[in-house]
Parts: C-alpha cells; structure tokens; sequence
C-alpha cells in the first residue's frame, strides 16, 4: 500500500492495514449504498503483552446510517430507497408478505388473512409497519413494479431488507423508481387517514406532504 504523502501515520512501521481517514465533513454517502449500512472501517493501534500482539479489532471511521428530516421539516425520517411519488395512501393494519400475499395480475392483497385482504394496492403509497418475509418477497415487489401493479411508493416504520431490496431491483433493471422511506410508528399513523399524500425522497432529505 502506498504511503500518502505528507501522512501523518508512518504506514512501513505497522503490518496491518489503515484505510485513509477522511474528513467526516467531506464525506458523503454513495448512490451505490442504497440501505446507507456501509461505512468505513480501520484497526484500533494494537496493544502488547510482552512480545504477543493483541489485536484491538476495528473502529468506525464514519458512522453508516444518518437520520433525515421528514414531515415538512418535523420529526426524522430515513430514505432506504430514492425516489418520488404522489398518490393515494393505503395504510395497512399489519405487516404484509409479497410473496404469496400479492396477486401478481391484479396488484391485489391475496393473503386470506390480512385484515386488508382484496384491497388492491396498484397505483398507490403503500403504509405498514415493515414487511413480512420471506426473502422472495423482493423479486415478487420488483416483478409488480414491472408490471406496472405495484405501489408507487412504500411508508415503513421499520428498515426491511426485503421491501427495500424490491424497489431497488426495479429500479436497477427497469428504470422504475418506488421510494421507500422509514419513519417513527406515530409520524407513520399521523398521515393514515390523508387523502394523498407526496414523498420526495430523491435527494439526501425525506419530505412528505399531505395533500
């Protein structure tokens, strides 16, 4: 590994590796991080015992998720996927699973025991808890997204990998953008009952108006 000029560590003096510490305010976030779970790791200087080396592990160099302001500047909220949407809001009573839950001809709840099942979705932001397994669920939401039966835009209170994963293989292979944007149970259920609501979670900031 070449040595910086000008570093202020002596890189020929250790045997394991520093990754080069930036500035925390110079940092940002990569489009390429979409659940924003990455961030950078180096080894703490290792301590000695006698002529043993231990090992101290590895510290953070800047931390991986950041909260963002949401609800017209009140209260957090947190973009797991980009994008926008305007439309009507379907809240859900409980955590719904694509897979097997989702009527993949009609953008339909099929599951015969949600509370919401034969509503149907298509066209609509989509409001639940977090979702339901099982991992399959993200290609069934992708799949709907291509259709052109899936929501158009995913409230959840809790980071789901799957959901999150779905909209963001639609939008890696077909150019179909759903935002999914995480916020707290009670912002969430504040906009329950709102006609329709808009997301604009394209930028490094969540903000949802109701219409």
């Amino acid at each position: 590994m070449a040595e910086p000029h000008g570093s202020k560590r002596d890189y020929r003096r250790h045997r394991h590796l520093y990754l080069y510490e930036y500035d925390h305010q110079g940092f940002f976030w990569s489009d390429d991080d979409e659940f924003r779970q990455v961030g950078l790791l180096r080894a703490w200087e290792p301590g000695r015992q006698g002529s043993v080396r231990i090992s101290r592990g590895l510290c953070e160099i800047c931390g991986s998720w950041r909260g963002v302001k949401g609800m017209n500047g009140h209260g957090t909220a947190e973009i797991l996927v980009r994008g926008e949407a305007e439309a009507e809001v379907l809240a859900l009573d409980e955590p719904l699973s694509f897979s097997g839950g989702l009527d993949l001809s009609r953008g339909m709840i099929i599951d015969k025991w949600h509370p919401q099942h034969g509503v149907v979705l298509s066209g609509r932001i989509l409001s639940m808890e977090s979702g339901r397994g099982s991992s399959s669920g993200a290609a069934v939401l992708a799949e709907a997204l291509r259709k052109g039966i899936g929501p158009c835009g995913i409230l959840l209170s809790q980071r789901d990998g799957i959901v999150s994963a779905g909209a963001i293989i639609a939008n890696d292979l077909y150019n179909l953008r759903c935002p999914v944007v995480c916020l707290p149970s009670d912002e969430r259920t504040a906009i329950r009952t709102a006609d329709r609501i808009r997301i604009d979670a394209s930028g490094s900031a969540a903000t949802i108006v109701v219409k």
